[in-house]
């Protein structure tokens, strides 16, 4: 069964990594440009949802970066990638077209503090260093998330 759904898709123009879904899978939307028919999934299954104003956490991608995808689904999609407090990846300058703010690669860690009490309420998306030094801060109303909203 999984060879016939394997030959179908690579008939179907699958790349060999969404053949293979136990094989390298990023965490990160940004990295997933390598696995079009597992993002284009992703999106769909988001945008069947019915649930306005995704926000996607990731990781283990030894950097961190706040990136918002106006194509993912009918609503603006953010993702906030956060390393560990125990490796990073050297400064490189890794492409990302969808990139909100700088890329970060450094010791950190991530933090997500929503204020329900705002109006409107806000999502503040902040990446730390380890002496808790502000690296990237963003913040953006929960209005932003929505078809018609704004940053």
């Amino acid at each position: 069964m999984a060879e016939a759904r394997a030959a179908h898709e690579h008939r179907a123009g699958a790349s060999h990594r969404d053949q293979h879904p136990g094989r390298l899978q990023p965490t990160s939307v940004g990295e997933m440009g390598q696995f079009p028919r597992a993002r284009e999934r992703l999106f769909r299954v988001i945008d069947a949802s019915g649930v306005p104003g995704a926000v996607l956490l990731s990781g283990d991608r030894h950097i961190s970066e706040l990136s918002r995808h106006d194509e993912a689904a009918g609503d603006s999609l953010y993702e906030f990638t956060s390393s560990g407090l125990t490796h990073h990846a050297p400064m490189h300058e890794a492409a990302n077209r969808h990139r909100v703010g700088p890329l970060v690669a450094a010791l950190n860690y991530g933090l997500v503090t929503i204020d329900w009490a705002a109006d409107p309420v806000t999502l503040r998306f902040e990446v730390r260093g380890t002496d808790n030094e502000t690296l990237l801060d963003h913040t953006l109303s929960l209005s932003a998330l929505q078809p018609s909203g704004g940053s």
